[in-house]
């Protein structure tokens, strides 16, 4: 009898170390393909939301391009040049942004009726100006009260002041007033070749993060730092 313990004592314990070696192997065996699991499928998500923002920043940029050589718009530009761009009641950029208003308001409307949404279409000037926002009946809010002014851009909104300054189209994500959009802007010329300043159209970016969050079953959220809004 103490023979075969002697004997069975070693192989039970060889059978339990074995026993907690391979729970050990198995087990983290299992966390790594979790761990591997769980970060292909945050890669995908990032992958998907990267592809949907280039998508639709360059379907911005593409409508935007649709109004930066139209006869009305240069003629828009003249009358507000023609005034004190630096001013933000100049009366030429007032007249310039009922212009606009006026002559490309069916354009707008066909736009509205069938998307069932208005195009944020954003005209600005070769300052960093915003010379006129087409889906608002008036510029901005100032103390509770929508006024008519060519409110200044040029602290908080690079990609206008990139455009005027290198006449190339950007896109991408930028916090404006309205917030975080997607945004393609590109340079106004007139008829003959010269800039005149900028014109965008913006996307909002909440159905790309609503359908990330639908496909992972999850909540996804956007930050981005305050110096670093540009796109």
């Amino acid at each position: 009898m103490k023979l075969l313990w002697k004997l069975a004592i070693p192989q039970v314990c060889i059978v339990i170390l074995l026993g907690l070696v391979s729970y050990f192997v198995i087990s983290s065996s299992f966390d790594a393909m979790r761990d591997r699991y769980v970060q292909d499928v945050m890669d995908n998500r990032f992958k998907r939301i990267e592809a949907d923002i280039i998508a639709r920043s360059q379907e911005a940029v593409d409508m935007s391009a649709l109004f930066a050589q139209l006869p009305a718009v240069d003629a828009a530009y003249a009358t507000a040049m023609q005034g004190n761009i630096d001013d933000e009641n100049s009366p030429q950029a007032q007249e310039a942004r009922e212009m606009l208003r006026r002559d490309l308001a069916s354009m707008l409307k066909s736009f509205e009726t069938y998307s069932g949404e208005k195009l944020q279409l954003h005209f600005h000037l070769p300052n960093g100006r915003s010379l006129v926002r087409l889906w608002r009946d008036k510029q901005a809010k100032i103390d509770g009260k929508w006024v008519d002014i060519s409110d200044d851009l040029s602290t908080f909104r690079p990609t206008v002041m990139e455009v005027n300054a290198t006449g190339k189209s950007v896109q991408g994500i930028e916090l404006g007033r309205g917030g975080i959009a997607l945004r393609g802007v590109v340079p106004v010329t007139s008829m003959n070749g010269r800039q005149l300043g900028s014109v965008e159209v913006l996307q909002p970016f909440e159905p790309i993060l609503a359908a990330s969050s639908d496909e992972g079953k999850s909540e996804v959220m956007l930050y981005i730092e305050p110096s670093r809004c540009a796109a």
